[in-house]
């Protein structure tokens, strides 16, 4: 935005990047409206937001952001391979619950689900039963390694996390675990060690 002098009203040219994103090639007409202001703080936890070394993105480093957990819910019911848990599904678990960790799946209740509206028609209580009783199978004796990779710890997936247990790892050790010791372990490197560390301290609760 600061080199393409991308102002509020500036006409554009964009190509779609990886499938969907959107990136700015060219403006075509910068136009007279005020420059955009970057984003001091999160708008929904005020966190400090950070920008990344190529200044090619601007994101919130809070791991339990609000804002993310729609995300975070998807993301966990993904790894665990929820059936019938769809994204209407979600967006009507985050919209009525307002959760702040994904571990509220665990309190919902089929009578209450069973009242929620997808598409102008109710969730009924076969449909939330089924739906509950998979993502309660689904969640007994996890792996470690599917465990923490649900947790959605920026490029910290399931794969990476079987790096570190290959090692010897276990939960425990892992949580204390120091950056640079995580660093040392073959197809992790400085940054994911750090993100591991940061991401688990940071999710301690949700964890245990």
């Amino acid at each position: 935005l600061e080199e393409l002098d991308v102002r509020v009203g500036s006409m554009v040219r964009v190509s779609k990047r990886g499938d969907i994103i959107p990136k700015i090639e060219k403006v075509v007409d910068v136009g007279d409206g005020p420059r955009v202001k970057l984003l001091g703080r999160c708008p929904s936890c005020d966190t400090k937001t950070k920008i990344t070394k190529t200044r090619s993105k601007l994101y919130c480093p809070n791991f339990v952001c609000p804002a993310l957990i729609p995300h975070r819910v998807a993301k966990w019911i993904s790894t665990l391979e929820v059936k019938f848990f769809g994204e209407e599904l979600i967006k009507a678990f985050v919209e009525k619950k307002k959760p702040t960790f994904v571990y509220e799946l665990y309190d919902l209740t089929a009578k209450e689900m069973s009242e929620w509206s997808l598409s102008e028609k109710k969730v009924g209580m076969l449909t939330a039963t089924k739906v509950l009783k998979d993502l309660r199978a689904a969640s007994v004796d996890l792996p470690l390694d599917k465990f923490l990779g649900g947790f959605d710890i920026p490029s910290i997936g399931k794969r990476v996390f079987q790096f570190a247990i290959k090692e010897g790892h276990d939960l425990e050790s892992l949580r204390k675990a120091e950056e640079e010791e995580l660093a040392k372990i073959k197809n992790l490197g400085p940054k994911r060690g750090k993100f591991m560390v940061e991401g688990l301290e940071r999710l301690s609760d949700e964890i245990d």
